[in-house]
């Protein structure tokens, strides 16, 4: 719509606020002004940007905001001042797009998140694509892997559970919200990350698969951890990490080196008189 005609200030605008550090540091602006425009026998309201003058206005047509009508009614005991405007509000054009920065930050990314959103799909309709499964392709069809995981898991029996994983030296499995599924033979190193929290202490472990460039991560309780330590303590003992930062570091710097060491270390753990060999780093 396109309206044409003086504009008279109202008194009425719209402020932004924004807050940065959890509100510690607030400010506030005027983002756009209301303005009345006489238009026949009666004021049509516009909305329009502070920096805007003249008297044409261009843009859409919506019902007037209750909240506009509640102020144009309780105007100092002016009998029919409400009646004196049209129930509409001319937005100036374009003014949703200045004014609201998520929908200008949100715009682009649709598309993109249209496209995650379809490669989610394509994942979810066969369970093959899953990434815990696609790293074992190599070991063969998904079927015969994921039988060999359960054969094993039903010979090592309830020893195995540990907490939300079941751990055998074989195998580390977790089918919980994040499915985890190792080889004995693919895990370099995990680790324990314990921090602090408003809601009291947080525990994260990490896991570290060969060919994956960043760990796995799986919140767990305090119990739940200490289980989980003590399975990887008996059965895969190589890849316990006691620093996690130190070894994300030496992750990042060389994997090839880490995975070449891990497995020195699980073929030393696994020879007839050996004792278990346990990376402290």
């Amino acid at each position: 719509m396109r309206a044409e005609g003086p504009l008279l200030p109202t008194g009425m605008s719209q402020e932004t606020t924004f807050r940065l550090f959890r509100g510690a540091v607030e400010t506030k602006s005027i983002s756009a002004n209301y303005m009345a425009m006489l238009a026949g026998d009666r004021f049509l309201m516009v909305k329009v940007k502070p920096e805007f003058s003249g008297k044409v206005v261009e843009g859409r047509l919506v019902p007037l905001p209750e909240s506009i009508r509640a102020s144009l009614a309780s105007e100092a005991g002016a009998a029919g001042t409400e009646k004196a405007f049209y129930p509409y509000l001319l937005e100036q054009k374009s003014y949703r797009w200045d004014a609201d920065l998520f929908v200008m930050i949100a715009t682009p990314l649709f598309p993109l998140s249209l496209l995650l959103l379809a490669f989610v799909s394509w994942q979810a309709a066969r369970v093959e694509r899953h990434a815990a499964l696609k790293r074992l392709s190599r070991l063969g069809p998904y079927r015969t892997v994921v039988g060999r995981v359960e054969s094993a898991l039903a010979a090592a029996g309830a020893k195995a559970k540990a907490g939300p994983l079941w751990v055998t030296r074989d195998w580390l499995v977790g089918l919980g919200s994040s499915v985890l599924l190792y080889p004995a033979e693919d895990l370099v190193g995990a680790g324990l990350k314990t921090s602090t929290t408003k809601s009291g202490p947080k525990h994260t472990l990490h896991f570290w698969p060969k060919g994956q460039m960043l760990a796995d991560t799986l919140e767990v309780s305090a119990e739940e951890a200490r289980a989980i330590l003590a399975a990887l303590v008996e059965r895969m003992p190589w890849t316990l990490k006691d620093d996690v930062a130190v070894f994300e570091k030496r992750w990042s710097d060389d994997r090839d080196a880490c995975a070449r060491e891990a497995d020195a270390q699980r073929r030393a753990s696994a020879a007839p008189g050996q004792p278990p060999s346990v990376t402290r780093s």
